[in-house]
C-alpha cells in the first residue's frame, strides 16, 4: 500500500490532477481528503477547502482505496460528512475518521489487501481546526492520548490479529518537524500493538522513524493542493513545500520505500524524481536527524530547531493536560484573529 498526502482539487484545477499510473503499480492509495467533495451545483464560497466532484473519477482511476477525512477541513462547506462518505462508498472508497457522530467518526475501518486485512483509523487535532465530533454532532475523531488508546483497544476487539494503521492529522502546519507530544504519542502506540503510524496537515514533508520495527510517518506533504488563485484566495507555498512524499509500505514483508515527486509551479502538476528504498533515503535521514533521541531529549532539541517558533507552544507532554489545555486556547484564539483577517481580505477582494 502507498500512503499519499492532502487532496483538495479545486475546479480550476480539476485538469493538472497526477496521475499515479507506472509508479505504484496495483497498490492500493491511501491519502487526506482535505474537504468535502463538492454536489455539481454548489457553488463554493469564501476561502475554504473542499474537492470538485471531478476528483471520484481521478480516486477511482488511480486506485484510491481509503481516505482520512480526520481533518480541519472536512466540514468546512457542508455541516456533515455524510455526502463525502456517502459517494465515496458508492464507488468503493472506505472512508475514516470523520463521521455524524463520535460513534462514527471513531470506528476502525478494515481494508482488504491480497496479502492480508488491514485496520484503519483517523485522528484530527482540535487545536488546528478540526472539529470534534460527539454523540450528537458531526466531526472528526479526536486526536487525544485517550482517543488514541481507545481506538486501538476497540481496532483490537473487532479485527483480531489484523495490523493497525493510524492516520494522524496533526501538528502546525509548515512546521518541519513532529511536535514532541505527539512523537511521544505515537511510539505509546506502536507500544500498544499499533503497526504504523502516518501524519498530514503541515503540507510539508517531514521525516521518519522506525520505533520498534514500525514506521512513524511525520508527514507527507501535499499529494495535490495546487498553487494560484484558487479556494477564494492567493495561495503559495514556500520552496521548501514543494517536494511531496509518497510512502509505501508492505506489512507481511516489512518493505518501505520512498517515492519522490515535485510541485511544478509552471504546469501546475507533480514531476516524479525517484524512488529509493527508506533504508537508503538520504533525503529522510536529513529530515529526521533525531532519531533514536528519548523524549525529554526530543524535547530540548526541538526547542532549539523547530520552525515555527512566533506565538506558537511547544506541545512537550500528553500527560500534562492543563497545561495543554491552556495551550490550546492560546492557539485558538490565534488562529480565529488570522481567520478573520482572511475573510475580510477576502471580502475586500471582492469589492
Amino acid at each position: 500500500m502507498v500512503f499519499v498526502g492532502d487532496i483538495a482539487v479545486p475546479r480550476e484545477a480539476r485538469a493538472s490532477l497526477p496521475s499515479t499510473a507506472g509508479y505504484f503499480g496495483t497498490s492500493s492509495v491511501i491519502a487526506n481528503l482535505e474537504g468535502a467533495i463538492l454536489d455539481r451545483s454548489v457553488e463554493p464560497q469564501g476561502t475554504s477547502l473542499y474537492n470538485d466532484h471531478a476528483v471520484i473519477e481521478y480516486l477511482r482511476e488511480n486506485n484510491f482505496r481509503l481516505l482520512s477525512l480526520a481533518n480541519n477541513h472536512i466540514v468546512d462547506i457542508d455541516g456533515s460528512p455524510r455526502a463525502t462518505i456517502r459517494v465515496l462508498r458508492e464507488h468503493g472508497i472506505l472512508t475514516c475518521g470523520a463521521g455524524d457522530s463520535l460513534d462514527e467518526a471513531s470506528r476502525p475501518v478494515l481494508l482488504e489487501e491480497r496479502e492480508g486485512a488491514v485496520a484503519f483509523i483517523g485522528f484530527g487535532w482540535d487545536t488546528i481546526g478540526c472539529r470534534i465530533a460527539s454523540a450528537d454532532r458531526a466531526g472528526v475523531n479526536p486526536f487525544a492520548l485517550d482517543s488514541v488508546l481507545d481506538g486501538i483497544k476497540k481496532a483490537k476487539e473487532n479485527f483480531p490479529g489484523k495490523p493497525i494503521v493510524l492516520l494522524m492529522h496533526w501538528n502546525y502546519e509548515l512546521e518541519i518537524y513532529p511536535q514532541p507530544m505527539h512523537r511521544q504519542i505515537a511510539q505509546m502506540a506502536v507500544d500498544r500493538g499499533v503497526s504504523a503510524v502516518v501524519g498530514c496537515h503541515s503540507h510539508c514533508v517531514q521525516g521518519i522513524e522506525l520505533y520498534k520495527g514500525c514506521p512513524i510517518v511525520y508527514g507527507l506533504g501535499n499529494w495535490f493542493l495546487p498553487e494560484g488563485m484558487i479556494f477564494g484566495r492567493n495561495l503559495r507555498f514556500p520552496d521548501f513545500a514543494l517536494r511531496q512524499l509518497a510512502f509505501e509500505w508492505i506489512p507481511s514483508t516489512q518493505e518501505m520505500r520512498c517515492h519522490w515527486f515535485s510541485y511544478n509551479r509552471g504546469t501546475r502538476s507533480l514531476d516524479f524524481e525517484q524512488s529509493e528504498a527508506l533504508q537508503d533515503s538520504r533525503s529522510v535521514a536529513k529530515l529526521t536527524p533525531f532519531v533514536g533521541m528519548g523524549h525529554r531529549e526530543y524535547v530540548q532539541w526541538f526547542k532549539l530547531h523547530r520552525r515555527k517558533k512566533l506565538l506558537l507552544p511547544i506541545y512537550k507532554d500528553c500527560r500534562s493536560r492543563r497545561i495543554n489545555r491552556l495551550k490550546d486556547l492560546w492557539v485558538k484564539g490565534r488562529h480565529l484573529l488570522i481567520s478573520a483577517a482572511l475573510a475580510a481580505n477576502w471580502k475586500a477582494e471582492l469589492r
